[in-house]
């Protein structure tokens, strides 16, 4: 039976299936472990609310609440000792296109500003010229650079079976990324 709550997710009004990490306790210890279920969306128990945003976005947000939901033996994924190397096989590569993606629109909007304040002049001066704007643009740069070469190490960990490893390198790549991309 598994019982709890999500916020934010999105998609689950069109999914049939959701895949949902919880906890399933150790037979022989008590002790609480990880695992993942796949559960279909009309699942006695499973329901979701739309959450109101302010924002416009292409993809509605939701709660998702799991209500003493009865789980059958074949929803569990792969093997309960395996849950936590499964559980990264799926995070890794969602965190590192993550950080691929916020890198691309961290480029382009430095792309933007870039074009902008070599062409913008005041006092026949490009705008570009002036340390106040030109420091926080090479800053903006650094940034996202650095950001790349992290999802950079995150692939090659993940690509040569280091899932532990890749992890957290992945972490730290969408990380890096997203505050580096929302700065530009």
């Amino acid at each position: 039976i598994i019982k709890g709550q999500k916020t934010f997710i999105s998609g689950i009004d069109q999914a049939q299936a959701v895949l949902v990490v919880g906890r399933t306790e150790d037979h022989k210890t008590g002790n609480l472990k990880p695992a993942l279920f796949v559960l279909p969306t009309d699942t006695p128990g499973l329901s979701w609310t739309k959450i109101d945003m302010e924002i416009i976005s292409p993809e509605a947000q939701f709660q998702v609440f799991l209500d003493d939901v009865r789980v059958p033996a074949d929803a569990l994924v792969g093997s309960e000792d395996a849950a936590i190397a499964q559980l990264f096989a799926g995070l890794n590569p969602e965190r590192i296109m993550g950080a691929a993606s916020a890198i691309g629109m961290g480029r382009f909007a430095i792309d933007k500003a870039v074009e902008y304040v070599k062409t913008r002049q005041v006092w026949k001066v490009p705008i570009g010229s002036h340390q106040g704007l030109s420091h926080p643009l090479a800053q903006n740069h650094i940034e996202i650079e650095l950001a790349k070469l992290m999802m950079q190490k995150a692939a090659a960990l993940y690509d040569s079976g280091d899932d532990f490893g890749a992890a957290e390198a992945a972490n730290m790549a969408k990380y890096a990324a997203g505050e580096a991309s929302v700065r530009a």
